[in-house]
């Protein structure tokens, strides 16, 4: 639980130490503008062309080394191996790059990599665990409980015990939801369903059952959030909460 509580606080900070603010500017030069998807750079003088790029460079490795550091706590230690190979191979490659626009894909290719290594709770529920969760799903809500870190539905950690299934609806319209101060946005309309001990129970729905009966604490739904904001952000409206 310290961990997590520390990640949430450091991460700012390590923005500021690696060059970017909170804002996703460059603190290196304000030509440089960062995002989830890429980076981008104003055309430098001619004069400043060769300094310019490896600055260039520069950021992105340190976009690429905040990206894997935000996710450190999803990773057990066989994925954080995968991901620091993806950040090593990619920083190499970077340091090989002769555009701007080669420089933007291998940070894209980086942020996939890390993306598609899976979390360390789907390991950790896999197998007999897996299947009473599933059933009890079915039991209760009459459908099957579908879910991957490649796709919308996901697991959103293990808490005290009590798995959290972010499950992905197919209707067109957005839904954004406040749930003990912690706002989730989506594309599509969605649940977040918490099973402990053989119960399923809804979070925005029985958020006092869960926290009377010490399933989540207010820490846990932060980290949540955390998790739903580093993991779904591909599928998040911005404009769903206005």
């Amino acid at each position: 639980m310290a961990r997590k509580h520390f990640l949430l606080m450091i991460i700012p900070l390590l923005l500021v130490l690696f060059g970017c603010d909170n804002s996703g500017e460059s603190l290196f030069s304000s030509t440089f503008i960062t995002s989830e998807d890429s980076i981008y750079v104003t055309e430098p003088s001619s004069e400043e062309e060769i300094s310019s790029f490896e600055d260039y460079k520069q950021v992105a490795k340190t976009i690429i080394d905040v990206y894997a550091e935000e996710r450190v706590t999803f990773y057990n230690d066989e994925g954080w191996s995968l991901v620091t190979t993806s950040v090593n191979n990619g920083k190499t490659l970077i340091d090989a790059a002769e555009t701007e626009s080669e420089v933007e894909v291998i940070v894209a290719n980086v942020k996939k990599e890390i993306d598609d290594v899976e979390p360390k709770w789907y390991s950790e529920i896999r197998g007999e665990l897996e299947g009473r969760i599933k059933n009890d799903y079915y039991q209760k809500y009459h459908q099957d409980l579908d879910y991957h870190h490649k796709g919308k539905s996901k697991i959103y950690g293990i808490h005290n015990g009590a798995p959290v299934f972010f499950i992905s609806i197919p209707w067109d319209a957005c839904k954004c939801s406040v749930i003990a101060g912690v706002k989730f946005e989506f594309i599509q309309q969605w649940h977040l369903r918490v099973w402990k001990e053989g119960i399923f129970y809804d979070l925005e729905t029985e958020l006092e059952v869960i926290f009377n009966e010490r399933i989540l604490t207010q820490t846990d739904i932060e980290y949540i959030g955390y998790i739903h904001n580093k993991t779904n952000y591909r599928y998040q409206s911005p404009d769903c909460c206005e």
